[in-house]
């Protein structure tokens, strides 16, 4: 299976911050897998993608208009397309058809998608690491 740069990103994103398919009720918030998957290809520094995982709620994710940013919108489009297209990597939670924005839905990888994500960890840069919101997994490939 091919997968673009950005989409081996958001796998390795959800990897960090969600738990297995299976683990009842716990995914991670599509808003921390788009910011620390922008880190990973370069869209935003470490420092940038820190001081996103420590504000709540989240204005970094609007503009004056209270609508998504660009990077942000883009990103959660690829997300929300990688989930419709890819149910056997990554799992979708909350309304993904109509989504009011990332804080509000989530997403889990399923076993054979953990798998991938690690296979592609060496391919990128050593993530942040965010004290107030730990990882649910470390790295240990």
């Amino acid at each position: 299976m091919t997968l673009s740069h950005v989409e081996q990103a958001l796998l390795i994103a959800a990897y960090f911050r969600g738990a297995l398919s299976g683990d009842r009720y716990v995914t991670a918030s599509c808003s921390e897998v788009i910011n620390l998957s922008l880190f990973y290809t370069g869209d935003i520094t470490g420092k940038t993608c820190e001081e996103r995982f420590l504000r709540i709620p989240e204005p970094h994710l609007y503009d004056e208009d209270g609508n998504l940013i660009d990077d942000i919108r883009l990103r959660y489009e690829v997300l929300i397309d990688f989930i419709c297209n890819h149910p056997g990597l990554i799992e979708g939670a909350g309304n993904l058809d109509l989504p009011a924005d990332p804080s509000f839905t989530g997403c889990r990888l399923t076993r054979a998608g953990v798998e991938l994500a690690t296979s592609f960890i060496p391919l990128f840069p050593t993530k942040p690491e965010f004290p107030e919101r730990p990882d649910r997994r470390k790295y240990s490939v």
